[in-house]
């Protein structure tokens, strides 16, 4: 979100790498000591986090202060985005990731996340809505320097059950739809995995965002076609997928364009992107 070496920015450095891997780490000074994240690079692949920053108090204490401190720096983020638009110019559309509250396996391990619920209710709470707090804040400034789509979303049901997804997830989800569409901008919901559940239980008319993306068939997520999903989404709602990436990577020009018009006829013209 931040500008090269501004104070909060969690720039990746290099510090080791072989044939096959980059590792990094980035680090942010807080009152409570150094934030350190660790990440890694494959080989044709994406930087991913390889280890999850809190691992005790102290930690925690670390991640609450970035998360509050963050709301200091809105003029920073403006600067950081109207500076990319600069750069890409007006032709280009810039997409602004925001955290869901209860996106905490980025900052512990994921059994760890659903455990503190049990374990530690109160810090669970604050940390959530510390997240769901510095978002709202921020999502007006991105729009006005320039982003064009605010993206945020969830993991399916291999890691949320329905019920956990209605409990954390719901309202701050309809929350942010509400105040990008507020501000002027487009909203998307990246929905991860198995999702078929959370679409028949109607949690996207609900949320009323405005492109629900990442709809992914078998074997990836649970949807068997895109026909079936885009009959019980509202017609409003702009879907996007899902043309399996690891089909991507092994299919033949003609194989990826026989699976496009797959997409569009089953489609039949309504509001859909093949992605």
């Amino acid at each position: 979100w931040f500008p090269k070496g501004h104070k909060l920015s969690l720039e990746p450095v290099l510090t080791d790498q072989n044939d096959d891997v980059r590792k990094y780490k980035s680090r942010v000074d807080t009152p409570y000591g150094v934030l350190e994240i660790e990440l890694f690079e494959s080989i044709r692949q994406s930087i991913t986090i390889a280890g999850n920053p809190v691992k005790s108090e102290v930690d925690f204490n670390k991640i609450l202060w970035y998360i509050k401190e963050v709301r200091n720096y809105t003029d920073d983020i403006r600067e950081k985005i109207e500076h990319t638009r600069n750069e890409v110019g007006d032709d280009c559309l810039i997409t602004f990731f925001i955290p869901q509250p209860y996106e905490l396996y980025c900052i512990f391990s994921r059994e760890e996340a659903i455990y503190m619920e049990y374990d530690h209710p109160e810090k669970f709470f604050e940390l959530q809505r510390e997240i769901f707090d510095t978002v709202m804040h921020v999502i007006p400034a991105a729009i006005e320097a320039g982003a064009d789509l605010i993206l945020y979303g969830s993991v399916g049901t291999e890691l949320y059950s329905p019920e956990i997804f209605e409990k954390y997830l719901l309202a701050p989800s309809i929350a942010y739809a509400s105040e990008i569409r507020k501000h002027g901008g487009v909203s998307s919901f990246h929905l991860c995995g198995k999702g078929w559940e959370y679409l028949k239980r109607g949690y996207f008319e609900k949320i009323d965002v405005d492109i629900l993306e990442g709809l992914a068939l078998y074997p990836t997520g649970d949807i068997k076609n895109i026909k079936d999903a885009r009959e019980i989404i509202p017609e409003n709602i702009i879907i996007r997928g899902s043309i399996d990436l690891d089909f991507l990577l092994k299919a033949t020009p003609k194989e990826v364009y026989e699976a496009t018009m797959d997409q569009i006829n089953q489609i039949a013209s309504r509001k859909h992107m093949v992605s």
